[in-house]
């Protein structure tokens, strides 16, 4: 198990490497790479003897957050964001180790890290969903990419992050194929409609995540509940949220 000590050391670690990439510019892309490094390590040695399928999917699933993160990073404009950005990677790195590279837990908390490891890992499939919207639409309107190589892109790390949430939340394998092929296929729609949307690339990440979460909570409830899943209560917690999502990106787009 990690230890206090060893969990203040790489969130330290993460957040010096980090802080450094923004004062050198000119050594920024080699702080990402000590990160990565840094993440296979540990990794690796958390991992003890556990050398199967799942040390590599979530060995990809940590460098790929990272490789968002990073190219979150370059988009964002004014510099106390960027500095809250890094520091919040800087405490996600840890954790990220601690829930994903953990294969070894005390039989007296397993059953608590267990839970928290389903909870934190969805959460981490969200943010990495938002993060993929975001980089692929900013790589569209700013640095004028080709929208059909960055759909491309964005369906690839949906369908991974989609199969990981559903995964995570204990869908039975063959229901979640299915579960994750439809909200895939709609996320590449949504992001072509979103991309003729005037907002900034954070909002419209926003509303597209927004989307995606929703189609995922339903398909979830209908996959364990089956059509007694939805209930008032839920689908009305699902329409405030999408009125919700649609009135702040409203309130975001600049017209004409």
């Amino acid at each position: 198990m990690v230890s206090y000590l060893s969990f203040i050391a790489a969130l330290i670690f993460g957040l010096v490497i980090l802080e450094m990439s923004l004062f050198f510019p000119q050594l920024f892309w080699l702080s990402a790479l000590i990160i990565a490094v840094f993440i296979v390590y540990r990794h690796y040695r958390m991992s003890l003897s556990t050398r199967n399928i799942r040390f590599w999917i979530t060995l990809v699933f940590q460098l790929l957050w990272l490789l968002l993160s990073i190219a979150f990073l370059i988009f964002i404009d004014m510099e106390i964001f960027k500095h809250a950005w890094v520091f919040l990677m800087a405490m996600l790195i840890p954790f990220n180790l601690l829930f994903l590279s953990v294969s070894v837990v005390p039989p007296d908390i397993k059953e608590k890290h267990q839970t928290l490891k389903v909870q934190y890992s969805g959460f981490l499939s969200l943010l990495s969903l938002y993060l993929t919207a975001a980089v692929s639409f900013a790589f569209v309107s700013i640095l004028l990419f080709s929208p059909f190589v960055m759909a491309l892109v964005l369906l690839i790390c949906t369908l991974f992050f989609t199969w990981m949430w559903l995964e995570y939340h204990l869908i039975p394998l063959k229901s979640r194929v299915i579960g994750t092929l439809i909200p895939s296929l709609v996320a590449v729609e949504a992001f072509a409609a979103l991309t003729l949307w005037p907002a900034t690339v954070f909002a419209v990440a926003g509303l597209w995540l927004l989307s995606i979460y929703i189609m995922l909570g339903i398909i979830r409830q209908y996959l364990i509940f089956g059509k007694q899943g939805f209930t008032k209560r839920i689908l009305g917690r699902y329409a405030l949220l999408f009125v919700i999502g649609f009135i702040a990106i409203f309130l975001t787009t600049r017209w004409g």
